[in-house]
């Protein structure tokens, strides 16, 4: 899965940005809703993340943006990281899957 600079969350552009480590230490990536970006780390320890890694972190954070604009209730981290993972797996395994039509 290629990485996009920009993602459209409920009518919002978030810039996508891809920094060497957060300094939250062991965080993946992070949404900062306020100024409508989402940073990923490209390596940990000094290890570049796989592709699929840093995919599926960028994921995690679209639900977390998903459920801010569109859900009445907040989602637990852990419903979180589930549907980012499962929705991960459909998307990889389905690679002709497109939503916009013919």
């Amino acid at each position: 899965m290629r990485i996009p600079k920009v993602i459209r969350i409920a009518g919002q552009d978030y810039k996508v940005k891809q920094v060497r480590m957060l300094a939250a230490g062991e965080l993946k990536a992070q949404i900062v809703h306020s100024v409508a970006t989402i940073t990923l780390a490209t390596c940990s320890e000094g290890k570049r993340y796989a592709e699929g890694i840093m995919a599926e972190a960028l994921m995690h954070e679209v639900i977390h943006g998903v459920n801010r604009a569109w859900l009445d209730t907040d989602l637990s981290e852990e419903q979180v990281r589930s549907l980012s993972r499962g929705l991960f797996e459909v998307f990889r395994n389905n690679k002709g899957l497109d939503f916009h039509g013919p």
